[in-house]
């Protein structure tokens, strides 16, 4: 049972799937201790027990009833250069430099972004929709 508690305490932590169904299984237990220390005549630690059931049951349920987070789906950026030297074009401030005439493909969580040619001082706004790709050409 103390082993019991210590991983009902450490799922307190922690994201888990399934963690309802964990819960319920500590509840269980909880219950099946209250009875056996009922049997023995042990009131007071019985009790604790059952209520300590009814307190893992209420949370297991609690978490049976939210929904799961949303997936967060990703897109793509192509950056092609087909400028006629290397670039280097900013994405959210992170670099990716081009040779001339190369692809990029970038992965990114869908939502917007910024991009800017440091060269040139010329920046824009961008959204990547999940599922596909945006281009970025350097002409």
């Amino acid at each position: 049972m103390l082993l019991l508690a210590v991983e009902l305490e450490i799922l307190n932590e922690v994201t888990a799937p399934d963690r309802d169904k964990v819960m319920l299984e500590a509840a269980k237990a909880f219950r099946d201790r209250s009875r056996c220390l009922m049997t023995l005549g042990r009131l007071e630690a019985a009790e604790g027990n059952r209520k300590r059931a009814e307190q893992v049951e209420q949370e297991a349920r609690k978490l049976a009833e939210k929904p799961a987070p949303p997936m967060v789906e990703n897109g793509q950026i192509e950056l092609t250069n087909r400028w006629t030297q290397p670039v280097t074009v900013l994405i959210d401030g992170v670099p990716h430099r081009l040779e001339v005439g190369e692809k990029k493909l970038i992965t990114k969580p869908a939502g917007p972004f910024r991009y800017e040619l440091p060269a040139t001082g010329q920046s824009s706004n961008g959204r990547v929709e999940a599922g596909k790709t945006f281009g970025v050409q350097i002409r």
